[in-house]
């Protein structure tokens, strides 16, 4: 089971990898990108400064949190979720829009990384994960063109991409240095393994410049 968050996003495409048992939540206007989605949540919290709160569904469990916190409403429901015990995060959206809102998205996702969680977040055009070394990952291919990994938070060291048109055999990539922007998966089944420090890997398909 997954804690799933659905954030603000004006995509039409429902997010990757929600199932049946997953536990729903909407994050304030998130609401209408899980209507759009066709998926009713498990519990809506917010300080609802963005969906009026008048036109909340009922029946549904809801918390209402003040408009001046510490906590964006994404990063209270990743809390929470970590709190019930989960440790599988997806955040649905959350990306484009106010880049400030998307960054802080991020950070609350590397927040649960940080804390032993998988964090990964789809808005069904772009899909992004955060995690930690020492790890191995492997990846399959499908219908996206590029392959982004980027170190998140500082170096990561002993980066070694495999099954890719650019491999890396136990590099460092530097936080000022986009040198893992728009890679491809160059056979079936890659492998991202990092020994130190944290990653962040971007897949989408549409070109970006």
């Amino acid at each position: 089971m997954k804690w799933v968050v659905f954030c603000w996003s004006d995509s039409l495409l429902p997010p990757e990898g929600i199932s049946p048992e997953d536990f729903i939540v909407c994050a304030d206007s998130g609401l209408e990108y899980a209507l759009r989605c066709g998926i009713r949540p498990n519990l809506l919290l917010g300080d609802f400064d963005s969906y009026p709160r008048e036109k909340l569904p009922a029946g549904i469990e809801t918390l209402v949190l003040p408009a001046e916190k510490d906590d964006t409403d994404a990063m209270f429901a990743i809390r929470t979720g970590l709190e019930r015990g989960y440790d599988r995060i997806l955040l649905a959206g959350g990306i484009g829009g106010r880049p400030d809102h998307t960054v802080g998205a991020l950070m609350a996702l590397n927040y649960a990384a940080q804390r032993g969680a998988e964090a990964i977040c789809s808005d069904g055009r772009s899909w992004m994960e955060l995690f930690r070394g020492p790890c191995r990952k492997v990846y399959f291919q499908d219908r996206r063109i590029y392959f982004s990994v980027l170190p998140w938070g500082g170096p990561a060291l002993g980066v070694t991409l495999e099954g890719m048109k650019y491999p890396l055999h136990n590099a460092t990539l530097l936080p000022d240095f986009p040198l893992g922007v728009s890679n491809e998966l160059a056979q079936p089944q890659a492998s991202v393994e990092v020994q130190q420090g944290t990653l962040l890997i971007v897949r989408c398909g549409e070109a970006i410049t």
